[in-house]
């Protein structure tokens, strides 16, 4: 692996002013201003203890971004993660896990600033990084080098060549790989066929540039819902992700205790979101 990205530290947003710059109906805080477009602010990070930064994230650590719709975040969103760090534990690397949440959608246009502050409030103790980049080399040139932590029918897309143009599939590996980057996938339970669908199986016999796609098996991590079932049980409960503005810990209605992970969100929440490069 690459060292930690060395970058200038980005501008600081200190606790103090946090809680004035996410108000509502206030001054243009961060979040608007990076919604808005406004002085060339490509990422805003909201560190584990709350504080806002312009730009993108910077470790110590080895970087890996999860990136998602998190409609809602679960515990199932937090053990992949939590899995795909203890997978680079074994390898003797130290990593961190900071979840990506794209604003921009190449079929749904750009997220709302109240949609944005319901998804970012379900955020606590964990890192998050807000971009607006749906192509994972647009990713990669972000905020790498790093890891992208995704499902496997993400991973089966990145490996479609008809989501590429004349660069092709290789081409854009090839940069993404320049740019120290590459991918950790889990396993996914498909709604369609009612089976599990494992992480080597989607990438078929021989993808190219195998080496850059670790996989985690079926004891590492399973997927056994999606979020289409917990939203549907969430209006059944009466109840929404997200609708309180302060920064709250997903409740136990958020994920079955079988939940291990969100892949079919990637699939039929943010199609854009999770494109290939």
């Amino acid at each position: 692996f690459l060292p930690p990205r060395a970058a200038k530290q980005p501008a600081l947003l200190s606790l103090s002013h946090r809680a004035k710059a996410m108000k509502l109906g206030g001054k243009v805080s961060l979040l608007s201003r990076f919604l808005q477009n406004e002085g060339g602010l490509e990422a805003v990070y909201v560190a584990a203890n709350g504080t806002w930064l312009a730009g993108p994230p910077l470790s110590e650590k080895r970087l890996m971004i999860f990136p998602g719709s998190f409609n809602p975040l679960h515990r199932g969103h937090l053990r992949l993660a939590d899995a795909a760090v203890e997978l680079q534990r074994r390898r003797g690397v130290t990593a961190e896990v900071v979840f990506e949440l794209s604003i921009a959608n190449a079929d749904k246009g750009t997220m709302s600033e109240e949609t944005a502050r319901k998804r970012i409030a379900q955020f606590v103790d964990r890192p998050l990084v807000l971009t607006r980049t749906p192509l994972y080399v647009d990713k990669a040139r972000l905020l790498g080098p790093c890891d992208f932590v995704i499902g496997a029918d993400t991973a089966s897309r990145v490996l479609n060549p008809k989501y590429y143009g004349d660069g092709g599939v290789d081409g854009a590996l090839d940069t993404i790989r320049s740019l120290g980057c590459a991918f950790v996938v889990a396993g996914r339970f498909d709604d369609d066929t009612g089976t599990y669908v494992d992480a080597g199986a989607s990438l078929g016999d021989s993808p190219p540039f195998a080496d850059m796609f670790s996989l985690l098996s079926e004891t590492d991590f399973r997927i056994d819902i999606s979020s289409t079932q917990l939203r549907k049980r969430q209006q059944q409960q009466g109840g929404s992700s997200g609708s309180n503005e302060r920064r709250q810990k997903p409740s136990p209605t958020d994920a079955d205790a079988n939940a291990e992970a969100d892949a079919s969100e990637e699939r039929e929440e943010c199609k854009g979101e999770n494109r290939p490069p």
